[in-house]
This record gives C-alpha cells, sequence and structure tokens, in this order.
C-alpha cells in the first residue's frame, strides 16, 4: 500500500477509482496530500493487506457509491465499507496497533529428528509447544536484532508485542495435500523484516536448531543472526483505533472505526483472493521448503545457557553446517568451506524435491 511512479500498486488502483467515480478532483489525484490522504500501515511488495485502512477529506459520501469504486477496481481489490470520522483524524497517527498474520504450511514444525514431508500434520502438542515458543516475543522488548540497520541503544528498536500466537491446523482453499496453520502477532507498530524474523527464529527454535533461550538473548545487545522467514503467506491483518473509539466513537457524532459487519465478506475475500495465491505458490514453488534447508547454516550467535538439543545435532550430522568461528582456520579455507557446503546444500535441496513430487 504506497504509491510509486510507473508501477501497479493498491494505492494507485484506489485513487483512480475514486477520480473515475467523481469523488475525487484531478488534483486531488495527482496529489492526494491536497485531500489529507493517508494509508494506517504501508506495505511491501509480496505483502497482502486484508483490512488496510485509509483515511481522506472528501466533500460527498462515499458510503452511497461503494458499489461504483468496486465496478472500477480489479476483483482482487476491494472497497469494503466506510466511516466517518474528526476533522484532524489521520489514519496512521491515530493507530494504536497493528495485527498480522502469517499463513505457512504446518510442516515446518516438523521435528528435525523425523523427515520433513508435505503430508505431515500438526497435533495438538506440536502447536502448543510452538505457542510456548512465541510466548517468549510478547512485551516490550528489544528488536534491533531483528531488522537492519539499528542499534541496541536506539529508542526506536524497542517495540511492544501484545500478543503472538499459532491457530489450529486447517486445510484452506478445499485442499487435502497440505496443511497450513496462521501465525498472528499483534504489536503497536512493526519494523522492516521484523515479523518474518520473530517466525523464522521461533520456526528455529521448534525445530531444534536453536533454544528459546536464544530468543531471550536476541533482545540484549549483542548481534545474533536470525533467519527471516520468506515473504509468502505475510498479511496485514487488520489495524486498531482503540483510544480513538474510547473518546469519540460513541460521541454521536462519529463513526466508532469497527468493521465487524464487514467481516464475513472480508474473510470471503481473503479465502478466494489471497489465500489461494500462498498455498498455491508453496505447492508449486516450495519456497517455504527449501527455505528450512537453510537453517542449519546459521550461527544464531552463542547461547550462553546450554547447547543445542540432540535432536539439532543430529540433523546438523546429516546437512552442511559451516562453522566460521574457528581462528585457526584461515580465510581461504573457510572460503573453501562454505562453497563446498553451499554446493551440497543445492543437492540436497533438489534431491528433496524430487522426493516430494512422488
Amino acid at each position: 500500500m504506497q504509491r510509486n511512479p510507473g508501477t501497479k500498486t493498491v494505492e494507485e488502483y484506489l485513487l483512480k477509482a475514486l477520480k473515475d467515480t467523481d469523488l475525487i478532483t484531478d488534483e486531488n489525484y495527482n496529489r492526494p496530500q491536497t485531500m489529507y490522504f493517508q494509508r494506517a500501515a504501508r506495505t511491501d511488495k509480496s505483502v497482502s493487506a486484508i483490512k488496510q485502512n485509509v483515511s481522506l477529506k472528501i466533500v460527498e459520501s462515499i458510503r452511497e457509491k461503494i458499489d461504483d469504486v468496486n465496478k472500477c477496481l480489479p476483483p482482487d481489490i476491494r472497497l469494503m465499507g466506510c466511516r466517518r470520522v474528526t476533522q484532524a483524524f489521520d489514519s496512521k497517527n491515530f493507530c494504536d496497533a497493528r495485527t498480522y498474520s502469517y499463513l505457512m504450511p504446518s510442516f515446518v514444525l516438523t521435528p528435525v529428528s523425523e523427515v520433513t514431508r508435505e503430508d505431515y500434520r500438526a497435533d495438538k502438542k506440536v502447536i502448543d509447544s510452538f505457542n510456548s515458543v512465541l510466548e517468549g516475543y510478547v512485551g516490550t522488548h528489544n528488536f534491533h536484532n531483528f531488522t537492519s540497520g539499528k542499534k541496541f541503544k536506539e529508542d526506536s528498536a524497542c517495540r511492544v508485542i501484545r500478543y503472538m500466537n499459532c491457530s489450529e491446523p486447517f486445510f484452506p482453499c478445499n485442499q487435502k495435500e497440505m496443511e497450513f496453520v496462521v501465525v498472528r502477532v499483534k504489536g503497536q507498530s512493526f519494523m522492516m523484516h521484523q515479523i518474518r524474523k520473530m517466525i523464522g527464529l521461533a520456526i528455529a527454535v521448534a525445530k531444534g536448531f536453536a533454544t528459546e533461550n536464544h530468543i531471550k538473548r536476541s533482545m540484549e545487545e549483542a548481534f545474533m543472526d536470525v533467519p527471516k522467514a520468506p515473504g509468502l503467506g505475510l498479511m496485514l491483518e487488520e489495524v486498531h483505533f482503540d483510544r480513538y473509539n474510547r473518546k469519540f466513537g460513541g460521541d454521536g457524532h462519529h463513526d466508532p472505526i469497527e468493521w465487524e459487519a464487514e467481516n464475513e465478506a472480508v474473510d470471503t475475500f481473503k479465502e478466494k483472493y489471497i489465500y489461494p495465491v500462498v498455498v498455491e505458490t508453496e505447492l508449486k514453488e516450495k519456497s517455504m521448503f527449501n527455505w528450512l534447508h537453510t537453517l542449519c547454516l546459521h550461527t544464531y550467535g552463542p547461547d550462553p545457557s546450554q547447547n543445542l538439543t540432540n535432536n539439532s545435532k543430529q540433523m546438523n550430522s546429516k546437512q552442511p553446517r559451516v562453522d566460521t568461528n574457528d581462528d585457526d582456520e584461515s580465510h581461504e579455507d573457510k572460503k573453501v568451506k562454505i562453497d563446498n557446503a553451499k554446493e551440497s546444500l543445492t543437492k540436497d535441496i533438489e534431491d528433496s524435491k524430487v522426493e516430494t513430487h512422488t
């Protein structure tokens, strides 16, 4: 959700649809700041938005023209509803929190001692264990290791996570080939790559490549190598305006910013246009399956309290792992070792692709 000249974006489609239905002027379209246009959150390429909110000042009510606007939009972009707000309302600055979701195959939780297969089915014990790992992120913490270019002592490195949990397994899109789960995280705000790295490290813990203590250590000052999960499956689920609703939602003049009336239509849209893209792409390209093979290449930094689990050691004996902390090795020796590991890893991935197709 942003505007880049010459690039097709959701924001560009929306503004054009508003112009084509005479709800905004040409000047508003060319210079959105003239109507105080603002989006609650920016979403990058490959990140979907389920309940994105935008705010703007407009003369004519959009409410009566929602159907007309949607006729000017592609089928995978929809205007679901509108609410009247205060004159000074700003969807970005008035937003209290944002909820993101991450749709991923349940096989990412396969114990490292077992062969990862696309037909894996996660039981309640596995989900409960993973939720225990995710609970370690809840609260106010320093997430400088979960983004780029952020130092530990910067105030902006501290973020508030209100909850993070994993759903029960299910089969989206009327298919039974691959089981999925949804991880939802609600926070005040997020930095670039933060959610993908939070999920990446949590998966590494679940599979035995790291321990729960690594999550605690990642929030300390020392640098830590944190894996970043694929972007496929990440979506902006909802934006929250709790403080605004408490102050203005019941004053009789303004609408509370709540979307219960639209929830059914939103869920239908999500299951028709968003989930199928994630599921079909994973089945075809195996981005998550292939990414799992890279977990053994991360160092995760030193763990001061305990060694890796026996399961992790077993996996490391099967997959190439590069130790770059040996001061006795020359730079060239390390480079050769890394190159050999990458070559071996590539062969393992190709072999795995063949195995999962059969």
